[in-house]
């Protein structure tokens, strides 16, 4: 990383979505990301929130991102890249994303959201969860994704009921939530590579 950037939280932001434990740069300001085994044709992604310092208008270099893999057949391999931003004051262009990041960051949104609803539920807040889970519904309704949509609202309907997740019923919810919001923010491999182009 840069001097003055610093990595507030990372994601696993597809075909799983789960955080990063451990995030802080060593002492040479280096983050490890493991993606664990990927698979061929499946489209795999992180995502870090970064924050950046200020700078004058122009472009900035971040960091370099390295992607360090074995495949069967070459072991060691490393892909580098710069990372770059344009600090602008022109407000047109300030509102210019990236569709398949501004996917990405949706999907963990949801996840983080599902995520605090369930640990605020494990502290016996249920209102807080019944509100979180109300957010994380309406992030599934903007995405399109009908069945993770089906499954928080099934959740948040037992929770309601039984002002917990201790019951069978709710457990099993729970897990039906969790299994499908998993692989429905997979990401399609075709929308991957349009992405891509661009």
């Amino acid at each position: 990383l840069s001097a003055g950037v610093q990595v507030k939280e990372a994601f696993r932001a597809s075909p799983q979505i789960y955080p990063f434990k451990e995030v802080a740069p060593d002492s040479n300001r280096t983050i490890t990301l493991p993606l664990g085994d990927i698979e061929a044709g499946t489209p795999s992604s992180a995502l870090a929130v970064l924050v950046l310092p200020p700078r004058r208008p122009g472009r900035v270099r971040l960091g370099q991102a390295d992607l360090c893999y074995d495949t069967p057949e070459a072991k060691n391999q490393r892909e580098s890249l710069d990372v770059v931003v344009n600090y602008t004051l022109d407000r047109a262009a300030i509102g210019k994303a990236n569709g398949y990041v501004m996917n990405l960051v949706d999907q963990v949104s949801v996840a983080k959201l599902q995520m605090q609803a369930e640990a605020a539920m494990a502290s016996g807040n249920t209102d807080k969860a019944t509100r979180l889970l109300g957010n994380a519904i309406a992030g599934t309704q903007r995405l399109g994704n009908s069945k993770a949509t089906q499954v928080l609202e099934s959740l948040q309907s037992e929770m309601k009921k039984t002002q917990s997740l201790a019951s069978g019923a709710a457990k099993t919810q729970l897990l039906n939530a969790q299994a499908t919001l998993r692989k429905t923010q997979m990401l399609d491999p075709d929308s991957v590579k349009d992405a891509l182009r661009d």
